[in-house]
């Protein structure tokens, strides 16, 4: 029919979020410091960490602001932050906003500014959002 919407194309969670480590890699690798994201999608890696009870680090990236690669360069490669996540054993799961899994995350945590991290972590059987913060100010 003239009016039927076009199908919804399928999603591929965990295909976007590999997408995502592959070009972040590819343009931020020399410069890694041995930062690793978790490679499954949102959900995985919300369920891995209520299995392990560990706290997850959610980033959150447009490829469009350039005060994303800032960011990155300045703030999420660096020593500090690979300590950080280290030591705390905390879980890194990033993903672009222009991927399905992207903005289906953005939404979900009501968020529209860039770049992004939220801090979350297991209360009772689910896992909240202990912090957020967008760096929209500082880069």
């Amino acid at each position: 029919s003239l009016f039927r919407a076009p199908p919804l194309a399928v999603a591929d969670s965990r295909g976007d979020v590999q997408h995502f480590i592959n070009d972040f890699s590819a343009r931020f690798g020399d410069s890694n410091n041995g930062i690793n994201f978790f490679s499954g999608s949102y959900e995985d890696a919300i369920n891995e960490c209520k299995n392990s009870l560990r706290f997850m680090i959610v980033y959150l990236h447009n490829p469009s602001h350039e005060s994303c690669e800032r960011f990155v360069r300045e703030t999420l490669l660096s020593y500090q932050m690979k300590q950080f996540l280290d030591r705390n054993e905390i879980l890194l799961w990033g993903v672009s906003v222009r991927s399905q899994e992207g903005y289906k995350v953005s939404m979900a945590l009501r968020e529209s500014t860039y770049p992004f991290l939220a801090l979350l972590c297991m209360r009772e059987t689910r896992m909240v959002v202990v912090s957020l913060k967008s760096f929209l100010n500082s880069y």
